[in-house]
């Protein structure tokens, strides 16, 4: 089983994979996750040398980082490139969506790099290379190895990623908007839309109401929330704290 990004093999027809001694697979896919942008492929090698993960909340801004990828498909094999974790918790905007709780990096990300593994000192996977914002210098972001172990586990076992839905969407709440609106709190979720007859809806959450907390642990921003919900089992009841002018 191999990790890739959903973009690398999303509408591919066929799939191949070639090891670093030049051993050439066709692969299946086992399954992706747009929400992420991550997919797993499966071909059939046996006993593959493997790398451990690492547990990302344990990172600080200023940690060394380096990322291993086919960095613009050069001859000679991978490429290694070397950099700090810049920032942590960012959300970043993409064509197939919002991705959240991303890492930030000065580590070079080039096309080529998706799906490789940003990896600590110690060698241990903390995040999966994703994106590089076009035009910006030093700016590259990586998926959270907390947000992807879970992702990377369901699509082995069951092809796909199943999540419970609170049917509402929302943006984090920032001085800006919070001066902008008078919501009297500088972070936090935002509602913008509830689903009809969803949870939330049926709960009386209204757009423009701010989710604070829940279970009491607490959402600054829309990565928090969905990190904690997304813990959650279809059906599970949940607390949420909010704040509400309606």
């Amino acid at each position: 089983f191999i990790v890739t990004n959903y973009h690398v093999i999303q509408n591919a027809s066929d799939i191949e994979v070639v090891l670093w001694d030049g051993t050439s697979y066709s692969a299946e896919l086992v399954g992706s996750d747009v929400l992420t942008d991550l997919a797993i492929v499966k071909i059939g090698a046996v006993d593959l040398p493997t790398i451990e993960f690492g547990n990302s909340q344990r990172l600080r801004p200023g940690d060394w980082v380096f990322t291993i990828g086919n960095a613009l498909a050069l001859k000679g094999g991978p490429s290694v490139t070397l950099g700090i974790v810049s920032g942590l918790g960012r959300t970043i905007k993409t064509e197939r969506g919002d991705l959240y709780d991303m890492i930030q990096t000065d580590a070079a990300i080039n096309k080529g790099n998706s799906g490789g593994p940003l990896v600590n000192l110690a060698g241990d996977v903390v995040g999966i290379n994703t994106a590089v914002y076009s035009g910006a210098q030093g700016v590259g972001f990586a998926v959270s190895s907390v947000i992807a172990e879970p992702i990377i586990q369901s699509l082995i076992k069951k092809g796909k990623v199943v999540r419970p839905l609170i049917g509402l969407s929302g943006i984090d709440v920032t001085p800006s908007i919070a001066s902008r609106y008078n919501l009297g709190v500088e972070e936090g979720v935002l509602v913008g839309h509830i689903s009809k007859n969803g949870p939330a809806d049926e709960s009386g959450l209204q757009v423009m109401d701010v989710i604070t907390s829940l279970d009491g642990e607490k959402t600054s921003d829309m990565a928090q929330f969905l990190t904690k919900l997304w813990s959650y089992d279809v059906g599970d009841k949940v607390n949420v704290d909010y704040i509400s002018d309606q």
